[in-house]
């Protein structure tokens, strides 16, 4: 699964990289493909060329010949369609983890599913927010512990002190060295949390401090 995994990451990489030096404008794309855009994009998977090719073709693409996964034990392959009307042309790409193994030509599909789960996670984050303007208002110490007790130099960390000699089944915590990654590391993500959580309650020097760290 960790090689499946690389692969798709890869592949969408350089099937990015391979859009923006190849296709920059729809214009010149269609200047020089006889008026026709790039509709629709499409990698293959296969034991070899032929079997990703056949994949492509049998689903109405233009297999581009080459290996995007050079090295590696499965074959993957690239294809296209195309279209004479511009508004169906694409005209941005993204870079998607595919761990749900799910195949779609529909990125509001996509995006709408992501909506979702972004929007589940607001409300719980709001939630916390709120709790911690209230705690605020009434003067307790705890509302800014973060500050005072986690935070570094190098922005805040996840826990202090770290563990050492006992922890919770399922943790992660236990199986990395002290004030390192989920055992006390400091995280990009969680920057960004509290840098939203500060403008939020009008800290917006305490904010900025954990935006240059």
């Amino acid at each position: 699964m960790k090689l499946l995994k690389s692969v798709r990451i890869l592949v969408a990489l350089v099937l990015t990289l391979t859009f923006i030096a190849l296709v920059p404008l729809n214009t010149v794309a269609a200047a020089d493909n006889n008026g026709k855009y790039v509709s629709e994009v499409y990698v293959a998977y296969g034991k070899d060329a032929d079997a990703a090719k056949k994949v492509l073709e049998d689903k109405g693409f233009t297999p581009v010949e080459g290996n995007l996964n050079d090295g590696g034990k499965t074959y993957a392959m690239m294809g296209y369609k195309t279209t004479d009307d511009i508004r169906e042309s694409i005209t941005d790409l993204a870079v998607m983890n595919m761990d749900g193994n799910y195949n779609t030509t529909e990125y509001s599909e996509i995006l709408r599913a992501r909506e979702v789960k972004v929007s589940e996670m607001l409300t719980d984050f709001m939630a916390a927010i709120r709790e911690y303007r209230a705690n605020l208002k009434a003067g307790k110490a705890k509302a800014t512990v973060v500050h005072d007790i986690l935070n570094t130099p190098y922005g805040a960390k996840l826990l202090e002190p770290p563990y050492k000699y006992h922890h919770f089944e399922g943790a992660l915590m236990q199986v990395f060295n002290l004030d390192t990654k989920e055992n006390g590391g400091i995280f990009s993500q969680s920057q960004g949390w509290l840098i939203l959580a500060e403008a939020l309650l009008g800290h917006g020097d305490r904010a900025f401090e954990y935006f240059l760290e």
